[in-house]
């Protein structure tokens, strides 16, 4: 078992995480008619932070007392319980929007245009409520939005998508076909009609547009993002 504190000595912790230890500062709580200090200075009664005389620069919102010093074990404990965990990205989009917290509201359609809520997070488009979501834009100023096909004069074909970058929990799949009854993965080889080459543009530190070139497509194509649970 850890060792338990030396008698005499005053330990600080920060965050569960011991940072100073000395034989000088603190006090004994014990029966007395003198003022007591927690944060401030009443005599030799305090432990302040040094930036004011006599006080801590900050607020004590929480206090406890044990009839026993803890070890640091025990505040390590002491300091994470009650934390809520650090929610994920999609997590904390259900959070924002009032969307079931286990994901059950996912495939819903909130806005009733036919976009299931996720889509939202996905391509980054924010509110699931809005009825009228953005098409993607491209060129010097990016933005998120649903997924568009461009076609150049020499009959190349780009077709872009946002792509959340820091997510884990869904599989954003694009995919081809010629007479939409069979669908290929781009990024299998063994699909028919992939791109020559995919650039990606970034947005901001969660979302990027990837882009899927196809030169001299002669053959009637069809594109779309097929997104599936990762679990």
């Amino acid at each position: 078992a850890p060792a338990a504190p030396t008698a005499g000595q005053f330990f600080a912790y920060y965050d569960g995480v011991e940072f100073d230890v000395s034989n000088s500062i603190g006090m004994r709580l014990r029966a007395h008619t003198n003022g007591s200090a927690i944060g401030g200075l009443a005599g030799h009664s305090r432990y302040a932070s040094g930036n004011a005389p006599g006080n801590m620069v900050g607020c004590i919102d929480d206090l406890g007392i044990w009839n026993r010093a803890l070890r640091a074990s025990e505040v390590a404990i002491l300091a994470t319980a009650g934390q809520a965990p650090e929610l994920t990205p999609v997590e904390s989009f259900r959070e924002e929007y009032a969307l079931a917290p286990d994901g059950s509201e996912d495939f819903d359609d909130l806005s009733e245009n036919g976009l299931p809520n996720i889509f939202y997070f996905l391509f980054g488009m924010g509110d699931p409520g809005n009825i009228s979501p953005p098409n993607l834009t491209v060129g010097a100023n990016p933005e998120a939005g649903m997924p568009i096909i461009e076609r150049s004069l020499n009959g190349a074909i780009t077709f872009s998508y946002v792509r959340h970058l820091n997510q884990t929990e869904f599989d954003c799949l694009a995919k081809t076909s010629g007479d939409l009854l069979s669908w290929g993965d781009v990024d299998e080889p063994t699909t028919p009609i992939r791109p020559s080459s995919t650039t990606s543009t970034p947005l901001d530190d969660d979302y990027e547009i990837r882009h899927l070139h196809f030169e001299n497509v002669s053959t009637r194509t069809f594109f779309t993002v097929v997104v599936e649970s990762s679990n």
